[in-house]
């Protein structure tokens, strides 16, 4: 194995949540990163002979011919997967030379510290006793936030968020065409709660006072109610509304002293319920 420096290459490294990423783009003719672009004459093919001095570390630390039996069996095992069993290399898969060379990555890196950012040593001496600035040509891109997604499998979720905007959409073409008023809501768990216990007993949940409801007893339709004398809500069952007895009283046949003055002006409790109750909407009629 050899190392060498080549000034045909420029070098990317990217950090955002879901992790870094540190790739190199080399011997392409619009790539104005490179190194040639700022250093024409830089040569190419410069192999370190001193660079067998790391790799002399890296190997022992790496333990190839240690076997299959020890701690770092791991990095034998993938290297002989990548082994080609034929003449020719897999096209789906790195060659043995191609993962030795990512292994070994690293120690280019290491050998590269506290050295210039040229293919030469700018300096006079041979040691610098008091660190020196040097420049070099980057690129630096920060991105805060980013609305789009960063992975591929996420734009499943691209679904999910529009069926979101569309419902908050509608809900609010419906608050600013809605003039009459805002409703209660008996859904919510504290209105429903204080509805249930103010309601009068019904037949159609015998036995469930102690275990809850089962069966049948899931099925029944429910409604909200009220007493437009007392202005009291309850809520009973379908099944319940049909059962109850109607008392149709005569109107009186007296004289009648004094002009019927109309009827009362709505409260507010009694003109919500009767909104409720007109069963006028398009949802209601699916119930």
């Amino acid at each position: 194995m050899q190392a060498k420096k080549t000034p045909y290459c420029s070098v990317r490294y990217s950090a955002s949540a879901s992790g870094a990423n540190f790739t190199t783009d080399c011997e392409r003719s619009d790539n104005q990163w490179q190194y040639n672009w700022s250093q024409p004459n830089a040569p190419d093919g410069i192999w370190e002979s001193n660079w067998k001095l790391i790799a002399g570390e890296w190997a022992s630390s790496l333990g190839l011919n240690a076997g299959i039996m020890d701690s770092y069996s791991s990095n034998s095992r993938l290297l002989m997967q990548l082994v080609p069993s034929n003449f020719s290399l897999n096209p789906k898969l790195p060659s043995t030379a191609e993962a030795l060379a990512v292994l070994a990555a690293n120690t280019m890196i290491m050998g590269s510290e506290n050295a210039p950012f040229l293919h030469f040593w700018n300096q006079t001496q041979e040691i610098i006793s008091q660190p020196e600035l040097q420049y070099f040509n980057a690129s630096v891109s920060v991105m805060e936030y980013r609305s789009s997604a960063t992975e591929g499998w996420q734009s499943l979720f691209y679904p999910v968020l529009i069926l979101t905007f569309v419902t908050s959409f509608l809900c609010l073409v419906y608050l600013l065409c809605e003039r009459e008023g805002q409703l209660t809501d008996f859904t919510e768990p504290l209105t429903l709660f204080t509805l249930a216990i103010n309601s009068p007993a019904t037949s159609r949940l015998e036995g469930a006072c102690g275990a809850g409801p089962y069966g049948h007893q899931f099925k029944e339709k429910w409604y909200v109610g009220m007493k437009e004398g007392d202005e009291h809500y309850y809520i009973q069952t379908k099944a319940d509304e049909s059962s109850q007895t109607v008392l149709n009283l005569e109107p009186s046949k007296g004289p009648i002293k004094a002009k019927d003055p109309g009827p009362p002006p709505l409260s507010p409790a009694l003109e919500e319920y009767r909104r409720y109750s007109n069963n006028n909407g398009w949802l209601a009629r699916w119930y």
